[in-house]
């Protein structure tokens, strides 16, 4: 009897002590377990908080960075901050390989946190935004001098200063900037005055892009100034020879002073001058955007004045030269001149010598004198859509598009 309690108790010892030795194995395995589970969570946090930390560096890189496009090239990774044991990649990528060709690309952003065997991505598109200029009737990057009444509809920006003396109370417009408020003449009547938003540098565009698959317009000499006069220049006719299927059109004025009288461009013109040259468009003159979008005016080589006196009205039946300007099959027509799209120039002073004419879109240059009664109207369909060289030369994150990617 002794001997089977013995061997009960022994039995139920070994049992005892495989149920402890069960448990406790079952206990380091869950530890075990939760380690690894906790590592895993703690190192997939890790790799998104990297990757957070890497679209911050983005933002700041390339959200601020005019210059950007000269400083990566796309699809080569960037380590961000690398930190022991931590990556940040930022990768971007363009559709032709190229960021320097054209600022109007977009760029697909992958950025990769890891943290020991975890892994996150983030992956979104980033966009260049149009230049802010392109939000204005007008915009200075010095004066604005108005000494008449001037009605502007919508925006008008100076970077440096805006006067309407003797006349404060002739100017009419939505809002006025400028880069100092306290530099704006203070006997104007505004509705109300803003700073700018980011006061960016004006545009200086390259405008041997826009020419260079234009057609070359020559002008005539006369007493050493290039007067071209009475000419139709479009998609479809060129009054010189043949036309240009994207209505471009360029006229290269050397030193000579030019004067444009008289003409229709649905397209794009540049003129391109030198330092100390002026350049009037004046008499009738009629320019209107064309399928590319380009401004419509580009005069360009830092001449000393731009003079706008659009004066009179484009008479097709005109005693020294009838012209169908409206190519409606007949020189019975008087059209109404003006200027629609945008215009850009880099003369030291544009000067507008052009009573109650409307020029329709944006205006952009360096000095603007408006010693007459112009109109400027804004057209939001300047900034629809981009055009090269005239985006912010960044690069914007777009809202909604990043997607969280774990590994």
């Amino acid at each position: 009897m002794t001997r089977r309690r013995g061997a009960g108790l022994q039995a139920f010892t070994l049992l005892l002590s495989m149920l402890i030795t069960g448990t406790a194995m079952t206990l380091l395995n869950m530890q075990a377990s939760n380690r690894r589970l906790h590592e895993s969570l703690t190192g997939s946090l890790q790799s998104q908080l990297l990757c957070e930390t890497g679209l911050e560096w983005v933002r700041h890189n390339f959200q601020n960075n005019p210059n950007w496009r000269s400083s990566i090239s796309s699809g080569d990774p960037i380590t961000v901050k690398p930190v022991a044991g931590q990556t940040i990649l930022v990768t971007l990528f363009d559709s032709d390989d190229d960021f320097a060709d054209d600022d109007t690309q977009p760029a697909t952003l992958k950025v990769t946190g890891k943290q020991g065997g975890a892994t996150a991505s983030m992956k979104g598109l980033m966009t260049p935004h149009h230049h802010e200029a392109l939000d204005y009737a007008v915009y200075m990057s010095g004066t604005i001098d108005m000494r008449n009444t001037v009605m502007v509809t919508g925006l008008l920006h100076a970077g440096v200063s805006v006067d309407a003396l003797p006349n404060p109370a002739n100017i009419t417009t939505d809002r006025i900037t400028t880069a100092d408020c306290v530099k704006i003449n203070k006997s104007l009547h505004l509705n109300t005055v803003f700073e700018p938003p980011t006061g960016e540098p004006a545009p200086s565009p390259d405008a041997a892009f826009f020419a260079r698959d234009g057609t070359e317009l020559f002008g005539t000499d006369v007493a050493g100034e290039l007067i071209l006069e009475y000419g139709v220049f479009t998609s479809t006719t060129n009054s010189q020879g043949a036309a240009n299927p994207s209505g471009i059109y360029y006229l290269n004025a050397g030193t000579q002073n030019v004067r444009i009288r008289n003409v229709l461009v649905e397209g794009t013109l540049v003129i391109a001058t030198s330092p100390g040259a002026t350049v009037w468009i004046e008499q009738g003159g009629l320019f209107t955007t064309g399928s590319l979008r380009y401004p419509v005016l580009m005069i360009a080589g830092g001449g000393a004045l731009v003079n706008i006196d659009l004066s009179t009205q484009l008479v097709e039946n005109d005693v020294k030269t009838p012209m169908d300007y409206n190519a409606d099959g007949d020189t019975l027509d008087t059209l109404v001149s003006g200027l629609d799209g945008i215009f850009w120039t880099d003369a030291t002073i544009l000067a507008i010598q052009s009573s109650d004419v409307t020029f329709n879109g944006c205006m952009i240059g360096k000095t603007l004198n408006a010693t007459v009664f112009p109109i400027f109207t804004y057209s939001p369909e300047v900034a629809a859509g981009l055009i090269h060289e005239f985006t912010d030369d960044k690069l914007h994150i777009e809202v909604g598009s990043l997607r969280m990617l774990r590994n």
